[in-house]
């Protein structure tokens, strides 16, 4: 099994649905959140309480990735820290997620926090 948490990058992944499939430990950390928490929620679920007028943006660049089957690299977007205690500039790459057959089955992306 590989891991991804030795990348010094927040990485996630999310079904076709916006669903989160994935994060690393990272992540989970920035965010204070579970793994467990996140799992099969949107973005707009996840954030309901907190950095909800970000959750549009997140999602759109989703199914911009997914319906054009390209990337979208250096996306600049506020990142919501400590459920939503602080929200930080950031900047991410997000790709599509691929079957072994080449079908777009979600988004991965990585992101991480931009120096003040």
């Amino acid at each position: 099994m590989i891991s991804l948490d030795q990348v010094p990058l927040a990485i996630y992944a999310k079904d076709l649905q916006g669903r989160f499939l994935y994060a690393n430990t990272l992540a989970l950390e920035i965010w204070g959140v579970s793994l467990q928490e996140i799992l099969g929620k949107t973005d707009k679920e996840l954030w309901v309480d907190f950095g909800a007028d970000n959750a549009p943006k997140y999602m759109e660049d989703d199914q911009t990735v997914i319906k054009t089957g390209k990337p979208l690299l250096k996306i600049h977007e506020p990142a919501v820290k400590n459920r939503g205690s602080s929200v930080l500039p950031s900047v991410g790459n997000k790709s599509p997620l691929r079957d072994a057959q080449g079908n777009i089955i979600g988004v991965i992306g990585v992101f991480t926090f931009l120096k003040r």
